[in-house]
């Protein structure tokens, strides 16, 4: 797949107005696609847009695009607007939002599988499988702080059997993290690993990485965010951070803090990678070139995750939040006003709403939450689910009829890529594009639901 670069010195114009096609991507939850649409976009001074009759204010080094292709993408407050031109087939392209929070980037799928990557308002992008400072890496001289480390050293390495042999560092590279300039929920924090976790001085003292940072562990590679127990391998909460990688011509198990954990594997999925692939080579993947196989399987983790928290509990104690939690379900439609609709009853899965607006759209609004939190990092969902929709029926004084874009639509802000033939998931907020085309002020619409996903509060001690 061929990868561009934008530019992102690329700039809007600063008057006029035209006939462009937009969709728009919030920013939380992750992992959407966008809905494309004819808009007029008027561009105004002092860092402005207006899109049919909305004002949004971006900023100037939160513009990307490609001129070759009359693409850009902005980010507001709340999200992001793609804007293309005319000349430009949008229906022949996929926008799709970061799916976790270590691809904070837009992909862009075009014509003839073209991948563009289109960089996050920090202007850099995410590696997320990092050391931050203080990691104690074994090498032949003895355990060397990973910042530290440079081009040419030789480092201890292990093979997927245990074989311990010697490996120069081709890389080494490090960023700062600050979480300020993140938006909504889009926060990175390190994983902390306590010492004794795992077993008597492995890791030997705290060790503290980056979310996707894998861990081995009965042959095979676990990120450790899949195996935070709340007790010894906890989020920490920190402002700003420096992470650092080491790279071998392989990928390498290392030796960190007396644990055994990963080098860097420059893959397509770190976005970094991408923007640097003409200095440091072809990009690889985990089922190429990986050290060991990765496997975030329920199968696999869930059963490393209870014999951690386990131990935990038996080193620790079984430490509690100091918050309770209690889930809360509600699904409900919204008008362009805001305007609340809730269920007039509900039967056999049936949601039944009395609308009194003549409003073409309307919005699907639910509680949600994600798999991961909900059941247990363990899950390697991190999809923010709402509610699982099946058919969707519309009665009106004069006519009736089936409304169905949201299971014939490949992409639209709000629902997730469909997985079965008759439902499909929402993220909590989803659009129902025309569903009243001709206007009508007083209709029913039943809409059935299969499941909807409760929403996890926190409750103050």
């Amino acid at each position: 797949m061929a990868i561009q670069t934008p530019n992102p010195s690329f700039s809007l114009p600063t008057s006029g107005t035209y006939t462009y096609q937009t969709n728009f991507f919030p920013s939380a939850p992750l992992g959407n696609t966008g809905y494309k649409h004819q808009s007029t976009v008027t561009y105004g001074t002092g860092r402005q847009v207006t899109i049919d009759g909305k004002t949004y204010t971006y900023t100037a080094n939160q513009v990307y695009g490609l001129s070759t292709l009359k693409i850009l993408v902005v980010q507001v407050s709340g999200g992001w607007i793609v804007i293309a031109d005319n000349s430009v087939d949008l229906s022949k392209y996929s926008f799709v939002m970061p799916s976790s929070v270590s691809q904070a980037y837009v992909t862009v799928n075009g014509p003839a599988g073209t991948g563009l990557l289109f960089r996050n308002w920090m202007g850099t992008a995410w590696d997320g499988a990092c050391f931050l400072a203080g990691s104690m890496i074994k090498t032949p001289q003895g355990m060397i702080a990973v910042e530290d480390l440079r081009i040419g050293m030789e480092v201890c390495v292990l093979d997927a059997q245990g074989q311990e042999t010697i490996d120069r560092i081709i890389s080494v590279e490090s960023k700062t993290v600050k979480n300020d300039d993140f938006i909504g929920s889009i926060r990175h924090q390190p994983v902390r690993i306590l010492k004794n976790a795992f077993s008597e001085n492995v890791p030997d003292n705290d060790l503290r990485v980056t979310e996707e940072h894998c861990i081995f562990i009965d042959g095979k590679f676990v990120p450790v965010r899949m195996l935070v127990n709340g007790i010894s391998i906890v989020y920490e909460e920190i402002d700003q951070y420096e992470y650092f990688h080491i790279e071998f011509e392989t990928h390498r198990i290392v030796v960190s803090n007396n644990l055994k954990t990963e080098s860097y594997l420059r893959t397509r999925e770190n976005a970094q990678s991408i923007l640097s692939d003409a200095s440091h080579g072809t990009l690889k993947s985990w089922e190429n070139d990986a050290a060991a196989p990765l496997d975030t399987s329920r199968n696999f983790v869930e059963g490393i995750f209870l014999q951690l928290l386990e131990r935990a509990k038996t080193l620790w104690g079984d430490h509690e939040i100091s918050s309770e939690s209690r889930c809360s379900t509600f699904v409900q439609l919204e008008d362009g006003r805001g305007n609340i609709i809730t269920p007039l009853r509900i039967t056999d899965q049936k949601y039944i709403f009395a609308v009194n607006t003549a409003d073409r759209d309307l919005l699907l609004v639910s509680s949600c939450a994600r798999p991961s939190d909900l059941i247990g990092s363990f899950i390697d969902d991190r999809r923010h689910l709402g509610a699982h929709i099946g058919a969707i029926s519309v009665y009106g004084a004069n006519s009736s009829y089936e409304y169905d874009i949201h299971l014939t639509e490949d992409f639209d802000f709000g629902w997730h890529r469909k997985e079965e033939a008759s439902y499909r998931w929402t993220n909590g907020v989803a659009p129902l594009r025309d569903i009243n085309p001709e206007s009508m002020s007083d209709y029913i619409i039943c809409i059935e639901i299969k499941e909807i996903i409760p929403t996890i509060e926190n409750i103050a001690a």
